[in-house]
């Protein structure tokens, strides 16, 4: 799994199917988008609410050294820009 498996865990609701990031190779990712299942406000929420999960209470690893706070407006804004979505 790559690098998101690590930062989220939790389906993401990919209608018609449930994408387990914790499992998800890029692929999946990818085709997901492709098939217009996922958004990528949806990837950053989820992605966010694990990171949040694990500073709460997991084992604090310190391997974030900031977020960037235009994470979830600059998602809102590929997805408006993605051509499938026009």
């Amino acid at each position: 799994a790559g690098i998101v498996a690590l930062l989220s865990s939790g389906p993401i609701r990919c209608e018609p199917e449930t994408l387990e990031l914790v499992d998800a190779e890029v692929s999946a990712i990818q085709a997901a988008f492709a098939a217009g299942t996922l958004s990528a406000e949806q990837l950053i929420r989820a992605t966010l609410q694990r990171i949040a999960e694990i500073d709460a209470s997991g084992p604090s690893l310190g391997s974030l050294i900031a977020i960037n706070g235009q994470a979830l407006a600059s998602a809102k804004a590929l997805d408006a820009a993605r051509p499938d979505r026009a």
